[in-house]
């Protein structure tokens, strides 16, 4: 790892003032002026009241004046005297213990900081005709980082997300006086360069994982809420296979009974089922609606969805592709819709979703396969990652909960509203007492209803055609991924004569070619002599092989500052330039 030696974030910080402040006052009697007020009004101030605790001797919170000069553009001069301004405007300084400084001349230090804050702040935006020197904001950093290692898209995203939010100025990121550099940022530069090393362009080889799904054999992971009785007459209730939940001659639904004692079957009466939602055709499975979908209304998830693909099959960042054997029926009459389509949610609701959806275009009697390749980001280690397939539907259940038995479960809960809201409006005691006495009879009714409720629990729903309702049909489906490219683009352009040779002269042919890439302008001898030594001297000394020796060379370069400043990339600085120079990159800006 290249360790983080002070002169790196000293020599950026120097250099982005330096420099990123082009139209600096060169009006004589403008500077005399500012030297004046300087002199007259300022200084005094400083001396007689904050010298004495912020001078060589004293010096509290580490905080100087005495060296503080009306040079702002200079180190962090502007970043001090805004300092001192906020703690003049806040009454903080100097603290209450001390004597209290005339208000006028307090306003007057204060105005005078905040005149020079503002005039170094326009000066760095107009940059009088020139450009100025200035670090790239993140998402040319990211397109940047993008062509050098022809990544793909949607890792550049990932790319910009990982680094901190751009200052602004008038509005936009791309003002030298809002993309400053300070040791924080540079770190997290120096992260994302691992990151991007380790992820794109030097990792291993992913292995491929692929796994199927037999929606007929494989259990429902949330519950058919079918049971039956066995040869021997017992009841089983053990969330069956859609197979065999279909082809059990009597199909049984729970009714909970809370006031019995006992075991799960025994504390439960069962009742006929009624219809099922699916039905087993063809070696798939047919359905006529799903669970309901509050996100999308009309969109009925399949019911039958390998949720745990997502906990096993995405480990890292990477394109994944399932195909699925599908058919579709659109409906008819005042049931028809205008296409069935096949919708794919991954991580749904967080950061890093994924939706993509397809019209299938296939009947039901000659389905074919469909294929989706969809870009998927890993999250954090801890994520509970999700994958789930959907379809509209028409946005209506077709097998619904009988209402005989519905109806009478639901009216304690709206005796209950009732009741509580007639105590928070203060109603009388008398409608409180009805109400009262309402909803326990409403509770004594669904009691009873459980205790003698016949069947079927459920039922088409009445208002619905259910012969010309919409439905899809799904076979086996089949999941793999990561899907890359072996070996990355990236390691193959750096690596351009493969990775068998591993002379010191390959290193620095590497080198030859890949900074003029990344400085986007021709390369001096001294600096690939620079990063070529560096890496060497670390291979020698920490053991490291070839590509470990490479890779460290190239983060180096990621973190230079001739690599993250713009404006500065017109000529090499002397006549000994490498002449070799690549293509301009989309995350350049003129």
């Amino acid at each position: 790892m290249v360790p983080r030696p002070s002169w790196i974030v000293l020599t950026i910080i120097a250099v982005c003032w330096l420099l990123a402040d082009p139209v600096r006052a060169t009006a004589k009697d403008k500077q005399e002026k500012d030297d004046q007020d300087f002199a007259g009004v300022v200084q005094p101030f400083l001396n007689d009241h904050c010298m004495h605790c912020h001078d060589a001797d004293s010096a509290r919170a580490g905080f100087r004046l005495d060296t503080l000069g009306s040079d702002f553009t200079a180190g962090n001069t502007a970043d001090q005297w805004k300092e001192v301004m906020d703690n003049i405007n806040s009454g903080k300084m100097p603290p209450t213990k001390e004597a209290r400084p005339d208000a006028k001349e307090a306003f007057a230090v204060a105005s005078w900081v905040a005149a020079k804050l503002r005039e170094t702040e326009l000066a760095a935006q107009g940059a009088g005709g020139r450009v100025p020197l200035r670090r790239m904001n993140r998402v040319e950093y990211a397109n940047t980082v993008r062509d050098l290692f022809m990544l793909d898209a949607n890792y550049a995203r990932r790319i910009e997300k990982e680094l901190p939010a751009d200052g602004k100025v008038g509005g936009f990121d791309r003002g030298a006086a809002g993309l400053f550099m300070d040791e924080s940022q540079l770190s997290q530069y120096m992260t994302v360069a691992d990151m991007v090393l380790d992820e794109a362009v030097f990792l291993e080889k992913p292995p491929l994982t692929k796994l199927t799904w037999d929606n007929t054999k494989e259990r429902y992971i949330h519950g058919i809420g079918v049971a039956y009785r066995d040869e021997t007459g017992m009841i089983v209730d053990d969330n069956p296979v859609p197979e065999l939940a279909a082809s059990v001659p009597e199909p049984l639904a729970k009714v909970k009974q809370d006031n019995l004692d006992g075991d799960d079957i025994n504390r439960n009466r069962y009742v006929p089922h009624g219809p099922l939602s699916f039905a087993v055709k063809n070696g798939g499975i047919e359905f006529l609606s799903g669970g309901n979908n509050y996100r999308n209304p009309g969109n009925l998830r399949n019911v039958f969805f390998p949720n745990d693909w997502a906990k096993k099959g995405v480990l890292r960042d990477g394109w994944y592709r399932f195909r699925v054997q599908v058919g579709a029926f659109a409906g008819e009459g005042a049931e028809a819709q205008k296409e069935v389509r096949l919708v794919l949610e991954y991580n749904y609701g967080s950061p890093i979703q994924v939706v993509q959806s397809i019209a299938i275009d296939a009947p039901l009697d000659a389905p074919k396969e469909v294929e989706f390749r969809m870009y998927f980001q890993a999250g954090p280690p801890d994520m509970n990652r999700s994958w789930e397939l959907g379809w509209d539907n028409g946005g209506n259940d077709v097998v619904i909960t009988n209402p005989e038995y519905q109806v009478p479960q639901w009216n304690p809960v709206l005796a209950s509203g009732d009741l509580q809201e007639a105590i928070v409006k203060k109603k009388s005691a008398e409608e409180i007492a009805g109400l009262r006495k309402k909803s326990e009879e409403a509770l004594a009714a669904a009691d009873e209803n459980r205790k003698t409720f016949p069947g079927p629990m459920f039922i088409y729903d009445p208002k619905l055609d259910i012969a010309k309702r919409p439905r899809l049909w799904l076979g086996k489906m089949e999941w793999e991924g990561p899907l890359v490219e072996w070996p990355p683009s990236g390691q193959s352009q750096l690596l351009f004569a493969g990775d068998e040779r591993t002379d010191d002269a390959y290193l620095r042919e590497i080198f030859v070619r890949f900074l003029p890439r990344a400085y986007r302008r021709p390369a001096t001898t001294e600096e690939v002599d620079g990063v070529v030594n560096w890496s060497l001297k670390l291979k020698a000394e920490r053991q490291w092989s070839f590509i470990q020796a490479v890779r460290e060379g190239v983060k180096n370069v990621l973190c230079s500052p001739q690599f993250l400043y713009l404006g500065g990339e017109g000529a090499a600085h002397d006549s000994q330039s490498v002449k070799v120079a690549g293509p301009k990159l989309r995350g350049e800006t003129a």
